[in-house]
């Protein structure tokens, strides 16, 4: 069995993602965060605005993103998600910031589902950040992911790195990216008063290691969310992520140039953190 048939045949497709977004928007988002958001994401890709663009959100999770898009002017944005509550943060962020469907279009979705993804035609900007990597097929889904852009247009990935060594990183994790395959694995098997008890050891953890090493944990904590999310919502994240995949840079920049896309912008680390890769498809591409 798979990790994505594991995956769907325990999973409601209420993973856990939509319910921890649900409670980022209701305790936690607000202008702050979204500027944090459209400044981390205009920065990346290099564009003060999107004006004229076209723009895909792959995974779009809590609609920050696919929001942020919007208020960088471009001219339309389609989000889709396999998460139904995920779905319902973003439609509540259209409603709560009164766009209208024609330039914010929403809907359920899956990246592995070829036929559904040859219903999308292509776009300018293609935003698929944290999302490959918890479909239990990566590699299929990078390459669909791939269809979608335009010629010329850009597509933004964010992969877990493959840490390939059991080591102590500065964020306050530890470990190896095959270990926490396994736990993750049977996290995400647990009963939800046992995930919640690990989610309370894994913060009681981290913060007793910035501790020992000398770091304030509160200004650790505090200097979080440069993406417009907060420290707790990362680190549940981080623990439901089941399926789980990881990549190392040359893997993915080779895959990528294989099939003719060159590198733009790149962001790694040496540790468990996600990997940020910003390609653009050649105007003659024909694969």
């Amino acid at each position: 069995m798979t990790m994505a048939d594991d995956f769907m045949k325990h999973s409601t497709l209420k993973s856990g993602f939509g319910n921890n977004f649900k409670d980022y928007l209701q305790r936690s988002f607000d202008k702050t965060r979204l500027d944090q958001a459209q400044e981390s994401l205009s920065d990346f890709l290099k564009m003060e605005s999107f004006e004229g663009k076209t723009f895909l959100d792959i995974g779009c999770g809590a609609g920050i993103f696919s929001l942020s898009a919007l208020n960088l002017n471009a001219s339309f944005v389609h989000s889709f998600d396999l998460d139904e509550e995920s779905i319902e943060c973003s439609e509540q962020l259209r409603k709560q910031y009164d766009i209208k469907e024609e330039r914010w279009k929403i809907e359920r979705g899956n990246i592995l589902d070829r036929a559904y993804v040859e219903s999308l035609g292509s776009f300018d900007l293609v935003y698929c950040w944290g999302t490959v990597h918890h479909t239990g097929q990566m590699w299929q889904a990078i390459e669909n992911s791939l269809k979608l852009v335009k010629k010329g247009g850009l597509i933004y990935f964010g992969i877990y790195n493959d840490a390939d060594h059991f080591g102590l990183f500065p964020d306050g994790r530890f470990g190896s990216s095959r270990f926490w395959a396994h736990i993750k694995r049977f996290f995400f098997h647990c009963p939800k008063i046992v995930q919640k008890t690990v989610e309370y050891a894994a913060i009681s953890a981290i913060v007793l290691i910035y501790t020992l090493s000398f770091q304030n944990p509160f200004k650790k904590i505090k200097e979080h969310g440069k993406r417009g999310m907060t420290w707790r919502v990362d680190l549940k994240d981080w623990l439901i992520g089941y399926p789980y995949e990881y990549a190392s840079p040359d893997r993915v920049i080779n895959y990528m140039l294989s099939k003719g896309f060159t590198l733009k912008n790149i962001r790694t680390n040496t540790g468990l953190l996600t990997n940020h890769y910003l390609f653009c498809k050649a105007p003659s591409i024909i694969k």
